[in-house]
């Protein structure tokens, strides 16, 4: 696969036939690439709306379109405009004439029922593949031990809020996620030049500076973090830097 990460993958549909083929076809295809996965099935779109809560939770979905209740249209559409818009969406129906109008989830793929283990393993290979080349995808453990793969491009800063302790918190644009690890070995994971240290406890994403004033980092969802003397006039360089040449890392 070239690269690692957690996946969680959620299936819906009220085939309960399918529910079960589908989850044992993607469980041979994590053992056959050595990819760690989670799979949850649900029956209908209600049931995995209502279970969805935080950005990060769920990578992929495989859904079905035809549901009583809440068709796979509209779950996959209220997921992506309330929880998370990197969700990528793989539409898995019995009838054509859905395509059209699933355009408005931004599915990743079309795959047409009945479907053979190598429409899955293909379409999987191209999710994977398009995930391992966006370097901002990254796995994390929270405290609970749930792991979640998200998108770098969604962390403001980090914080080192108990060193002794090893407490680490990624401050994202909507919500925190408290683990244990060092800065040191964020910056190893991260690997990528927009996020930059501003004081020997934070590291933070130049994409998300709205302004630095004296000594304070302000970001543009309204979040704040102070930059130590020694780094602020490097800080400051490279968030120019990154204004002038319209480059995100």
């Amino acid at each position: 696969m070239g690269c690692y990460m957690t996946l969680g993958i959620a299936i819906c549909d009220d085939d309960k036939n399918c529910r079960d083929r589908l989850y044992d076809i993607l469980l041979d295809y994590s053992v056959a690439h050595d990819i760690d996965m989670t799979v949850d099935c649900y029956p209908d779109g209600r049931s995995l709306v209502n279970a969805c809560h935080n950005p990060g939770q769920y990578n992929i979905l495989f859904m079905d379109i035809e549901m009583p209740g809440i068709s796979g249209i509209d779950a996959a559409v209220s997921l992506r405009n309330s929880v998370d818009k990197n969700l990528e969406t793989v539409f898995i129906s019995s009838y054509n004439e859905y395509m059209g109008d699933s355009f408005a989830a931004h599915p990743y793929q079309f795959i047409q029922k009945p479907f053979a283990d190598r429409d899955i393993y293909d379409v999987m290979d191209e999710l994977t593949s398009d995930m391992c080349s966006n370097v901002s995808f990254i796995s994390i453990r929270d405290n609970t031990g749930s792991e979640y793969t998200i998108n770098s491009d969604d962390i403001c800063y980090i914080e080192s809020t108990d060193a002794r302790n090893r407490d680490i918190t990624y401050h994202l644009v909507d919500r925190d996620i408290m683990t244990r690890g060092t800065l040191s070995e964020v910056e190893k994971k991260i690997g990528e030049t927009r996020f930059v240290r501003c004081s020997r406890t934070a590291i933070v994403n130049l994409a998300h500076i709205y302004y630095i004033k004296d000594m304070t980092i302000y970001f543009d969802n309204h979040m704040s973090v102070t930059v130590s003397r020694r780094c602020r006039n490097m800080l400051e360089e490279q968030y120019i830097q990154k204004i002038v040449s319209g480059k995100r890392g």
